[in-house]
């Protein structure tokens, strides 16, 4: 057994990896496609860095694990992604690769380490061996686009407004301030369970990098927002994501600012988002979405337009000395 750093020759073996993750998570995450392997995995992207590991066995690229360190914020944190072949596990050839991130993460001083794994799945009891704890849970759900919606009710006050950007173009510059503000709201009010976790900062020019970056990475964004008509102000906006090839689309936010809830906001942008999205991807038969399982508000959001669940996604964490 051998670990290295990834080569360009790995390419093809880190795709058929992923694609084999994915069909063992239920097929509702896709893979990047091949062409956008390099793009995955190249680095800088949205202020993070990272490295990518692969394990050789008989041969052959038989797993790898990802290293994602941001360094804007949260920089005592990495974010790890790992997959094993199905056909060369129990082999030590995941704990190999596990304990090698775990050394190079605290050879850069960063002491906390986190990862996810589906409910009932082959990465759970793998990295509750690596001593990981469960400290937090998001629900996975379903929404099927072939089914009748209602029609987005006008709230008095605020006007809509529709764009798309990554791979269709850029975030209107008349959006990316009100964008920032809105963004940075999320990591705050979003639950996060016992994650060791800093509140993320977002700046017009982190907008337009994740923008660039879903266009890196052929994806489309979807999005509506709200203005407040007093102010021209975005309050409120949900996105969606499109790879271009996926029959599936990614809930990727929807976020309403505080001093704007309880006008219904946050289900009349997704109504909307979602017949925008079925102008744009008419192929698409299905959204996923993921939330925290504490989400009780946005869940009986979800629900309401038609959201069923399909797993529960575990995130795991380690703090090391």
């Amino acid at each position: 057994m051998t670990i290295r750093p990834v080569t360009a020759a790995d390419h093809d073996a880190i795709h058929e990896l992923a694609g084999l993750f994915a069909e063992e998570e239920g097929g509702l995450f896709p893979p990047p496609p091949r062409a956008s392997i390099a793009a995955y995995l190249a680095t800088p992207r949205d202020g993070t860095t990272g490295e990518t590991l692969v394990a050789e066995a008989d041969g052959r690229v038989a797993g790898f694990v990802r290293l994602r360190l941001s360094q804007r914020d949260n920089r005592h944190r990495t974010a790890l992604h790992g997959v094993v072949h199905p056909g060369l596990r129990r082999r030590g050839l995941g704990r190999a690769l596990y304990e090698r991130a775990l050394a190079e993460s605290l050879a850069l001083g960063r002491t906390v380490l986190t990862a996810t794994a589906g409910d009932g799945g082959p990465g759970e009891p793998f990295l509750t061996a690596m001593g990981m704890e469960r400290v937090h849970a998001e629900r996975v759900s379903v929404l099927d686009l072939g089914r009748e919606f209602a029609e987005p009710t006008p709230v008095p006050g605020y006007d809509l407004v529709h764009w798309l950007d990554g791979a269709a173009g850029p975030v209107p510059d008349s959006l990316v301030a009100d964008l920032a503000d809105l963004m940075g709201r999320l990591s705050t009010d979003a639950p996060s369970g016992g994650l060791a976790v800093e509140p993320t900062a977002y700046s017009p020019e982190r907008v337009i990098e994740l923008s660039e970056l879903a266009a890196s990475l052929g994806q489309v964004r979807i999005s509506t927002g709200a203005r407040e008509r007093a102010t021209g102000r975005l309050i409120a906006v949900t996105t969606l994501r499109h790879d271009g090839r996926s029959e599936r689309l990614m809930q990727l936010i929807t976020l309403v600012h505080p001093e704007h809830r309880g006008h219904r906001l946050g289900t009349v942008v997704k109504l909307a988002n979602l017949e925008q999205a079925r102008s744009v991807a008419p192929d698409a038969t299905s959204v996923v979405a993921t939330n925290a399982l504490a989400n009780e508000k946005i869940w009986r959001v979800n629900e309401a337009l038609g959201f069923a669940t399909a797993g529960v996604d575990g995130y795991y964490q380690v703090v090391a000395a």
